[in-house]
């Protein structure tokens, strides 16, 4: 099977990516609006850049939704060129939110909080780089691993969304 004929068989696994991912950015965007006065204090400076890795991390999902509906990226390396790119963005956002975070963290061992929303997508970005590489090798049938590192990422950008909007009390 051609990697063109391949990636349309995934044609509505990426479709639904895409649709989740904007659903999940709307309800990031609902928890920034309804919580805007705590994220703008210096005291809760973390929240704010959970809130910046969630929707990078949910932009990078809706470019990789998009980039494999796109005709002219039916071609396995040029596709595999474009996730190359987006995990090494990933894997420095979050490498950034780290160091950023490790400086206003009051409490200076990392929580499981910290290690989910930071060090998780990290992960699956991370992973996304061997089906990648392989696909610019040609090899075939890589699209499988792909979607299990876009899965969990959504999950984490879901889990980060969800706990933004429902903020503990002062």
């Amino acid at each position: 099977m051609s990697f063109a004929e391949d990636l349309h068989q995934w044609q509505g696994f990426f479709t639904l990516l895409g649709e989740a991912t904007a659903s999940f950015a709307g309800l990031l965007f609902v928890a920034l609006a309804l919580n805007a006065e705590r994220f703008a204090t210096n005291e809760n400076r973390h929240l704010m850049l959970l809130a910046r890795q969630t929707f990078f991390n949910l932009m990078a999902l809706t470019a990789i939704s998009l980039l494999a509906l796109a005709p002219s990226f039916a071609v396995s390396s040029t596709l595999g060129q474009a996730l190359i790119a987006a995990s090494g963005a990933g894997i420095g956002t979050c490498l950034m939110a780290i160091r950023e975070e490790k400086r206003v963290r009051v409490d200076k061992r990392p929580s499981r909080e910290y290690v989910r929303a930071y060090y998780g997508p990290a992960i699956m970005y991370g992973l996304q780089l061997i089906p990648a590489i392989r696909m610019v090798e040609g090899t075939p049938n890589n699209l499988s691993y792909v979607s299990a590192a876009a899965i969990a990422l959504l999950l984490t950008s879901a889990r980060n969304a969800w706990l933004l909007l429902f903020l503990p009390s002062k």
